[in-house]
């Protein structure tokens, strides 16, 4: 079964998220403001601890 992380931006932000992997879901005005839902597949576990170690040498969050 996938577990996924949720995040939210403003559609200004999509298309760098989009790169990152992030996954648009809804988007829904609060306050007369567009809020936009993503989504994107959890790394395993094995990914994850690549990606820590990415971080460690290089900084930043690298695209999936």
């Amino acid at each position: 079964m996938t577990k996924w992380e949720y995040t939210t931006c403003t559609p200004g932000e999509l298309a760098a998220r989009g790169e990152q992997g992030w996954e648009l879901v809804t988007v829904i005005v609060q306050d007369g403001q567009a809020v936009c839902y993503l989504k994107r597949p959890l790394p395993s576990l094995s990914e994850r601890i690549t990606l820590e170690q990415r971080r460690a040498y290089v900084g930043g969050e690298p695209a999936r």
